[in-house]
């Protein structure tokens, strides 16, 4: 029996439940696919060209995720999850908040891939809180509908994000501000769920072997990959042909 069974808590059909497991699993794809609708007003703020405001934004952030699906689980299990929730989502909100205040492009790559670092927390918590509190098949259909739900008010964020940039006067720099703000109502929200987690602090989980096995699991998460190389693969032709 999970715990949330036993305190008459269920999670597959508690609202608080699943409006806390969705808005962390939309931490990083909000600020991941929210960018897109500011890097218009970036670029023009910058002076920079899209090929590089894009780079600027959302590499860095993906490398920073893919670095952060390597570690923050590992050193959840090895420290505990809840030092590990609320150190993350600190460094989520500052490097958000510091972006604010950048106008040099190398400093603002910077501080975004410390946020897409942080960002991964989100949800690797939810997959833990769903590996706690409940059974495989139960599981599968809670992450089923919360990624369903997270998907699909990420694929509105480009609209939001870039409407607010031009209605304003931060313009893009909103979009930092905002994702700061979105972290408070995480940490205020979920600290619930992550304080009662059972999992207790396992001193082997921080090994070689661990890591080794999350870097193939990341290698082997198509969406990340293709991303940074379709990025990559972007930004060379653009500047293959600028300089011939």
């Amino acid at each position: 029996m999970s715990k949330y069974q036993e305190s008459h808590l269920c999670v597959e059909s508690s609202y608080y439940v699943f409006f806390t497991l969705v808005i962390m699993g939309c931490m990083q794809h909000l600020n991941l696919r929210g960018s897109y609708g500011v890097i218009s007003p970036m670029s023009e703020d910058l002076i920079i060209s899209m090929s590089d405001a894009t780079s600027t934004l959302i590499l860095p952030f993906l490398g920073g995720l893919v670095l952060g699906q390597l570690f923050v689980g590992s050193l959840s299990d090895r420290f505990g999850g809840i030092p590990v929730f609320i150190i993350f989502l600190n460094l989520y909100a500052l490097a958000s908040l510091m972006c604010i205040f950048v106008d040099n492009v190398y400093v603002l790559v910077i501080f975004r891939a410390l946020t897409g670092l942080a960002s991964s927390v989100g949800e690797i918590s939810v997959r833990a809180i769903i590996n706690d509190f409940c059974t495989l098949n139960s599981g599968t259909k809670v992450l089923s509908r919360v990624k369903a739900t997270t998907f699909l008010i990420a694929g509105l964020s480009p609209i939001i994000m870039g409407e607010i940039s031009k209605r304003v006067t931060m313009g893009w720099r909103s979009f930092c501000v905002l994702n700061a703000m979105y972290c408070c109502c995480v940490s205020a929200v979920a600290i619930y769920l992550i304080t009662n987690l059972r999992t207790q602090p396992d001193e082997k989980a921080l090994t070689a072997k661990k890591i080794s096995q999350n870097f193939k699991n990341t290698l082997g998460n198509g969406p990340y990959l293709l991303s940074v190389i379709a990025f990559d693969y972007r930004n060379f032709i653009y500047r293959f042909f600028s300089f011939g």
